[in-house]
């Protein structure tokens, strides 16, 4: 269930993922951090955990850090290390007494190339941290009976 929103030109699009991913059994969960392990863009989806899955009482939470996780595109992670490295070429510029043109091409080269790698170690953590939260909800399901009994 994804809303929709019109633009100024009379447009409708969908503001939101319009697939969801609806968790509602232990297989579910394990077909579903099988498929995280291939290594490929996550498809725009709304993760949510179905009356099959019994979490206590912080579903809501779970649920919610699941969706951040699944949606993590690793932007935050590339702007910080851009961030660091261009502060690191600015220090290193004010020490200097000159600095030419070739200083600024290996500068503008050193933050585009960090911010990549920020990027991609961005997209490796979340994915690694999904991994393990639906681990986690997986063996907690285990642990339970067939009526959520432990």
């Amino acid at each position: 269930m994804s809303s929709t929103v019109a633009n100024g030109r009379g447009e409708v699009f969908s503001a939101g993922p319009s697939r969801q991913v609806v968790l509602n059994s232990r297989e579910d969960l394990v077909r579903f951090r099988m498929q995280l392990h291939v290594l490929r863009a996550l498809p725009p989806a709304a993760i949510r955990i179905g009356t099959g899955v019994a979490l206590a009482p912080d579903r809501a939470s779970f649920e919610e850090r699941l969706n951040s996780l699944y949606s993590d595109c690793g932007c935050t992670a590339g702007s910080i290390a851009a961030t660091a490295t261009f502060g690191s070429a600015t220090w290193i510029a004010r020490a200097k007494r000159t600095v030419g043109f070739t200083f600024g091409l290996r500068t503008l080269a050193a933050v585009l190339a960090t911010a990549l790698v920020g990027k991609l170690a961005g997209l490796t953590y979340s994915r690694i941290a999904l991994i393990r939260l639906v681990r986690h909800a997986e063996s907690s399901l285990a642990l339970e009976g067939p009526n959520g009994q432990i």
